[in-house]
């Protein structure tokens, strides 16, 4: 029995119409995704001080303080899908990663069922906080993997250069204003969030935050923009490559100025050393050759300048300045002092793994 002509062109009329709205929904589901995460970006390094802010004129804290993890565990599912849609866990590579993150995810869930103590709500907040980054990775991968044009790469980029350098400005001037200043926005102990961090707890030591909890995250977090800016002016194709439209070569100096300023007004220890081998691994990768030159060719001028840098900071190991600003601690510390208590922290967190 043949179809009637007027069926079949209902079927395929109404084919048309479903591989079309397919096609419109996987356009819309790949840019949802992309402005989530161009939005995260953009959120995270200020969700400190949204949250203190708002919660001070709405309350409700721990609900502003939840709002984007509840969001970003709600759409898990949903991210895993569109991944498993999109063949993300194809390669090996990505099944193992699958696998692993599952695991951890899994440990954590049997802490939160099992482990009943004075400290649920840590173990709840340290749940959340280690197995979001597992989703932020995934959102990362899915972007990747939809937005495969060069104007998606340097929105992201731009967006991460930009914002960076916002809140550097920022740690930059706070150094300089009034140190309770953040208090009128509702930061305080009390709230979770110190309004302002001093070295060793003097007074005349301080360090910035800018809108990050602490210092040590405010490090941190620069590297990145740091080495966008770097790479940027050390390469001008990379500047047209990066971002959406190439920054003029000054423009990027004073990038790098405030970027590497909020760094070490922050005066953390692991941040600038961490920022240091970022900036010299990336010189050996852009600049290779041209850094090879300058160390055969200054070698003796460079050993000359290490040993006297040594000699000069062995000279000044007493002073005031140097043992607070190098060593976070000096004779009249009367807290724990902060390197010991690394020591201290690490060896009962290794002895509680072990238990």
């Amino acid at each position: 029995m043949t179809t009637p002509r007027g069926l079949r062109g209902f079927t395929a009329s109404l084919l048309a119409f479903s591989y079309t709205m397919d096609m419109h929904i996987k356009k819309i589901a790949s840019k949802v995704w992309f402005w989530l995460a161009v939005a995260l970006i953009v959120y995270m390094p200020l969700h400190v001080l949204i949250v203190q802010s708002a919660s001070l004129l709405t309350g409700g804290l721990e609900a502003w303080k939840a709002a984007k993890d509840v969001l970003v565990f709600v759409l898990f599912p949903l991210l895993l899908i569109w991944a498993y849609k999109k063949q993300v866990f194809s390669e090996k590579g990505m099944q193992r990663l699958l696998i692993a993150g599952a695991c951890y995810g899994a440990l954590h869930g049997l802490f939160l069922l099992f482990v009943r103590d004075d400290h649920n709500y840590s173990t709840l907040v340290a749940s959340v906080y280690n197995t979001r980054y597992i989703i932020y990775f995934l959102l990362g991968v899915v972007v990747a993997v939809e937005s495969s044009s060069e104007r998606t790469k340097k929105i992201i980029l731009t967006v991460c250069l930009l914002v960076g350098v916002t809140v550097a400005t920022f740690g930059v001037a706070q150094y300089f204003l009034p140190k309770d200043m953040l208090t009128h926005v509702g930061s305080s102990l009390d709230r979770g969030v110190k309004p302002m961090f001093f070295i060793d707890d003097k007074p005349d030591l301080p360090r910035v935050m800018s809108t990050i909890k602490d210092p040590n995250s405010l490090a941190a977090y620069l590297i990145v923009p740091l080495l966008l800016a770097v790479t940027a002016m050390l390469q001008k194709s990379a500047n047209k490559a990066l971002f959406i439209r190439p920054f003029r070569r000054g423009t990027l100096i004073v990038f790098i100025a405030i970027l590497s300023a909020c760094i070490l007004l922050s005066f953390s220890r692991g941040g600038l050393l961490a920022a240091i081998a970022a900036l010299v691994t990336l010189l050996s990768i852009v600049k290779e050759q041209w850094m090879l030159g300058i160390i055969k060719k200054h070698l003796v001028v460079l050993v000359v300048l290490t040993l006297f840098a040594g000699f000069f900071a062995y000279q000044l190991k007493d002073t005031y300045v140097f043992q607070n600003y190098v060593f976070h601690a000096d004779q009249s510390t009367v807290l724990a002092d902060p390197n010991e208590l690394r020591v201290q922290l690490t060896q009962k967190a290794l002895t509680a793994v072990l238990d």
